[in-house]
């Protein structure tokens, strides 16, 4: 931030204006995000000098421990929105191993007395002389080190610690939960210290770095120390070796080893914990006393089941979740004052009616006294206050504060922040749907610099976790182009094939950007089965379904739940042409179990039961009062509302609002005008739907043309081409005729395609029915 409100500098062609916020070019703003902004602020004011990654942490996150790989992302979307090139910069370049440093020369125009520029470059070039002179004394470029060495910049990644699974060594494979479950325990221990940033379980325990050896992990989860070991079980007694490896010197800094009564595991992890800490104390002097320890069961069997639950939550599927519930009621069974165990059998069971979009209510009534029973027992648990901001019927004002109180308490608790995260950007809970495992696109608001904050803090934690990576890359729409989206997509579905959130979103990329609908079939099919019971998988599959022709398999997949037996009954019944039910379906109280982009034709649904019965106020007010408008003064603020503006405007214009609903429809093309980042899918088509009901008959169709053949935006042709009221004017006309036979002959491509795809045995059969 700005020490006065009058420092303003000039580079180049740009001109800062601290107290404003601003950069500007020849009198024009460059709109900026705030994070991009003192990104270049800090480069200017510690120009000529670059800048290393730990400063620019310090500067722009201002104590908050970011990765790396969010530094370079900044420093793209800053050269994008600057149109600098990387390859040739005008404004700042990348130094490789030591950071950023301002090419064009900083001039202070305003704001006080400053160092002056000219003489910090002279300073600069005297260095430069001097270095020169080094060199051609010592006979070369090897002998001298311009930029600091690893050492001198891994102050901050010197103190991150992962804990990785331990090695079973018993001759039972069953045994191997207790090596996972020994090191979560020390790095749930690890993570209440002061000064010690500890990875989470998902990137630790779960990913492909849990395997590697100890220093290639530490690259991978940029952690400057590893915690390894192994156990072996001899009837009840444990032979556990632990070791710490500071992974810059690839040297051992504390190996120990235990012959430990299995039926005191519980009092293992402090010990290893107090014996990790020390080893440590010795790397800085800023490190922290450990946390007293929670009071846990002395029932081992209990404490055994409870791990196991834990090992299985965080998959985020309804199998795995519903035998997680079956071992945390196991624990509580066994000790009925296990808080941990009730806490988690809680969340367990509220997340698993929340993977079936089932009615919360019920499950909340039935196990909250567990959660109020923890929450006297161990009222300091940050776990137990998460999964009640994340799962309580309460006020948006009062789960706040809840959740804030939980991140105090637990500040290394991946899963409570990111559904923090959620929560700021607009979600009613932390899970799947209000876009934990959905990817609801949340609004910038107020909280949007703490909800990034959040997100930020989760992948310092937990860098490898896809369900956190997944969250940060959908709360990047509209940042992103969706080539760039697309591409995180990709990276992040690399780390975790079988994660379902994101099979399922690129699933859906395929066909939304791509028109490829049989590809997305093939790779929603292999989701759905990896977690049958899960609706989101065959809600979405039953769209696709219908867009390659094949009703029959459409509707057999509709059926697989309960809740896609209602989420589908709209898109179905306007598939039939039933206008009657699919509005009756969308008006009804599970018409809306997805987001707002997914809820199929629900929108639709209404506006054309509004045509037909001429009860357009009510239509009005469903739609304004789902996607938040003001009736009085509708107006297009988001992408969500964007999607739903044409068949709201139609329906002000069928109801006489000329006037307004035209203002509206305009202002509808000028914000997406203005945004165009979220790329031709999806805008064309509604911009198309707007121009048409202006009046604009030629745009209106050469929009259209572009969405379909550019941008391969197909979804729900056939609804498009035969049934939306919008286009009912121009039927006859050639060119909408030759858009319908593109949309109908992409669809035979694509149903030739899945056919092909059914023979090789890749789609399984439902079975096919007749073309349509």
């Amino acid at each position: 931030m700005a020490d006065g409100t009058d420092e303003s500098w000039q580079v180049g062609d740009l001109t800062i204006d601290v107290g404003a916020q601003s950069i500007s070019r020849d009198g024009d703003a460059i709109s900026l995000p705030q994070l991009s902004f003192e990104f270049m602020l800090a480069l200017v004011r510690a120009a000529p000098k670059v800048l290393s990654i730990d400063a620019l942490m310090d500067r722009v996150w201002k104590g908050i421990f970011v990765n790396p790989e969010t530094i370079t992302q900044r420093a793209k979307l800053l050269r994008d929105a600057l149109g600098d090139d990387p390859k040739d910069p005008r404004y700042f370049a990348a130094r490789r191993g030591a950071g950023y440093q301002m090419v064009a020369a900083p001039v202070r125009l305003g704001g006080g007395e400053a160092a002056p520029m000219q003489q910090a470059a002279r300073r600069w070039k005297m260095i430069f002389g001097a270095a020169a002179l080094g060199l051609a004394a010592t006979g070369g470029l090897a002998a001298m080190t311009i930029w600091p060495r690893a050492d001198q910049t891994a102050s901050k990644v010197s103190l991150r610690v992962a804990v990785l699974p331990f090695d079973n060594l018993s001759s039972d494979p069953a045994d191997a939960y207790i090596a996972r479950s020994i090191p979560e325990m020390v790095l749930n221990r690890l993570s209440t210290m002061r000064g010690l940033t500890v990875i989470a379980r998902d990137s630790a325990l779960m990913s492909s770095a849990a395997g590697a050896p100890a220093r290639k992990a530490g690259r991978q989860l940029q952690a400057g120390y590893v915690v390894k070991g192994s156990i072996q079980r001899t009837g009840d007694t444990l032979r556990v070796t632990c070791f710490v490896v500071d992974t810059t010197r690839g040297v051992r800094l504390w190996s120990e080893r235990y012959d430990w009564p299995i039926n005191k595991l519980y009092a293992l992890q402090d010990r290893i914990a107090e014996r990790v800490a020390t080893s440590l104390e010795t790397r800085t002097s800023n490190l922290g006393d450990l946390a007293p320890a929670a009071a846990a069961t002395r029932n081992t069997d209990a404490y055994l089941a409870y791990l196991k639950g834990k090992s299985l939550l965080g998959r985020f599927t309804v199998r795995e979740t519903d035998a997680a519930a079956g071992y945390f009621e196991r624990a509580v069974k066994l000790d009925p004052e296990f808080a941990p165990a009730m806490v988690a059998l809680f969340d367990a069971r509220m997340q698993g009616a929340d993977l079936r979009r089932d009615d919360l209510g019920p499950v909340r009534a039935r196990y909250q006294p567990l959660l109020e029973k923890a929450l006297r027992l161990a009222p300091g648990s940050g776990e137990a206050w998460f999964a009640e901001a994340m799962w309580a019927n309460a006020s948006r004002d009062q789960k706040a504060a809840w959740f804030r109180r939980a991140a105090r308490l637990d500040p290394s608790n991946s899963r409570g922040l990111t559904s923090f995260a959620q929560f700021l950007g607009g979600g009613q809970n932390g899970g799947t749907i209000d876009g934990i495992g959905d990817g609801t696109v949340t609004r910038d608001g107020e909280n949007g610099a703490e909800r990034k904050r959040l997100l930020e803090r989760v992948l310092t934690i937990d860098p490898l976790n896809p369900r956190a990576r997944f969250i940060a890359i959908m709360q990047r729409l509209g940042e992103a182009t969706p080539e760039q989206m697309e591409a995180e997509q990709v990276r992040a579905l690399a780390l975790d094939p079988d994660n379902y959130p994101l099979a399922n979103r690129y699933a859906s990329r395929r066909w939304m950007f791509h028109g490829e609908t049989a590809e997305a079939i093939e790779r929603m099919e292999r989701a759905i089965a990896t977690d049958p019971q899960n609706p989101w998988g065959p809600h979405m599959a039953v769209a696709f379904y219908l867009d390659a022709g094949d009703l029959e398999a459409a509707q057999r997949l509709a059926a697989t739940t309960p809740a896609t037996r209602d989420s589908t009954r709209a898109i179905l019944a306007q598939y039939r042409g039933d206008w009657r039910s699919a509005a009756q379906a969308a008006l009804g109280r599970r018409g809306t179990l997805f987001n707002r982009f997914q809820n199929w034709l629900w929108v639709e649904s209404i506006r054309d039961q509004a045509f037909h019965t001429k009860q357009y106020a009510s239509a009005a007010e469903t739609i304004a009062s789902r996607y938040g408008f003001d009736l009085s003064d509708p107006r297009t603020q988001s992408l969500p509302q964007s999607t739903v503006a044409p068949v709201l405007g139609q329906i002000l214009l069928a109801q006489g609002k000329r006037q307004a609903g035209e203002r509206f429809l305009a202002q509808t093309i000028q914000w997406l005008d203005a945004h165009p980042r979220y790329g031709i899918v999806g805008i064309y088509r509604t911009r198309a739907a707007a121009l048409m009901l202006l009046g604009e008959r030629d745009q209106a169709l050469s929009n259209l043309k572009a969405a379909i053949e550019t941008g391969h935006d197909i979804r729900h042709w056939w609804y498009l081409i035969e049934h939306e009221p919008i286009w009912v004017p121009v039927h006859d006309d050639p060119r909408f005729k030759e858009i319908s036979e593109y949309c109908r002959h992409a669809a035979r491509l694509q149903r030739d395609k899945l056919d092909a795809l059914r023979r090789a045995g890749r789609v399984p059969v439902r079975p096919p029915a007749g073309r349509t």
